[in-house]
């Protein structure tokens, strides 16, 4: 290893074509300008190991173009297909995956005792937070707040995430009751503006953790103990992401549970939408039904929620 030291603005030549220059220099950190043809890729080394790591993993990958024996083996091969186009997008991507993980955590950690999990697939980032912070909507009914943050494209988004004790159930609320996007940048983009991606994603799992948004939510979800879901449940039935789904059966899933529970209420259906979700196994799918079981607490009448919030509903 050739060892140089250079002071700000002095510059290294490497070959013909490429010179570097130290721009800045800190007790932490130092920059680089890097000057070098078009051609000449450049990147910071973690992310060179990750394209490393991909290409390794493309060539070991077998071939999938023989036509699948069956309708289930055809969705798999469409949804391996979207994921290697969606790898491919999101190596575009700063900061990178295992950094966005890494700072959700350190932010809770900083906040409160949290419970957290990671689905990382190198694609997408999954994230679920389970807080101290719970409220009863019945009796030992004990339901947690949480934090669900994922990477979408070029966007991370943070929402609020409930977790049922008694069946550990997770849904997601919808980011109409209260949610932040933070854009991420390319591969371009200098450091300062990396950092301000992640000062941006730590100020949202902070206001996330803290919000009182929670004691709103839960009010909600006694109020839905009282009211029936049959207008809920048909609208359900013909939503998109259910219909999509036929090969899996989840609208007969769905249905199973909510009977098999015995609760015709709101909050009944949302717990048969949530144990649905708990028992399916593809991430991304699971997500969006526990999106879909937070979402059933809008069907609230409004009459009701008025009426409700001149009650009180004890959250500790």
């Amino acid at each position: 290893m050739l060892v140089i030291s250079r002071k700000v603005g002095e510059r290294i030549r490497i070959g013909d074509d490429i010179t570097v220059v130290v721009l800045d220099v800190t007790p932490t950190k130092v920059r680089f300008g890097i000057e070098a043809p078009q051609t000449t890729p450049v990147h910071r080394e973690e992310l060179w190991r990750r394209i490393q790591g991909e290409e390794s993993r493309r060539q070991l990958r077998p071939d999938t173009r023989r036509a699948p024996a069956d309708v289930s083996q055809l969705a798999t091969a469409g949804a391996s297909l979207n994921v290697r186009r969606s790898k491919a997008q999101t190596m575009d991507l700063l900061p990178p995956i295992h950094e966005i993980a890494a700072a959700i955590k350190e932010e809770l950690n900083s906040i409160t005792k949290a419970v957290v999990t990671v689905e990382d697939d190198e694609s997408r980032l999954l994230v679920r937070a389970v807080l101290p912070d719970v409220c009863e909507p019945r009796p030992k009914d004990v339901i947690h707040r949480g934090i669900a943050a994922r990477t979408n494209a070029g966007e991370i988004h943070v929402q609020q995430y409930l977790f049922r004790q008694v069946c550990c159930n997770g849904a997601i609320m919808p980011q109409a009751v209260w949610g932040q996007r933070i854009q991420r940048v390319g591969l371009a983009a200098p450091t300062e503006a990396i950092d301000t991606v992640k000062s941006e994603l730590r100020q949202a799992v902070r206001q996330a953790a803290t919000s009182d948004v929670f004691s709103t939510v839960a009010k909600q979800m006694q109020l839905a103990t009282n009211v029936r879901a049959d207008r809920a449940m048909r609208m359900l039935m013909a939503l998109p992401l259910l219909a999509q789904e036929s090969p899996l059966q989840l609208p007969a899933r769905i249905r199973r549970e909510f009977h098999r529970a015995g609760d015709r209420s709101l909050y009944g259906l949302m717990n048969a939408v949530t144990a649905t979700a708990r028992k399916t196994p593809e991430p991304e799918l699971r997500w969006r039904l526990e999106q879909l079981g937070g979402a059933v607490l809008s069907e609230i009448p409004t009459p009701v929620l008025i009426a409700g919030n001149a009650k009180r509903l004890a959250c500790v």
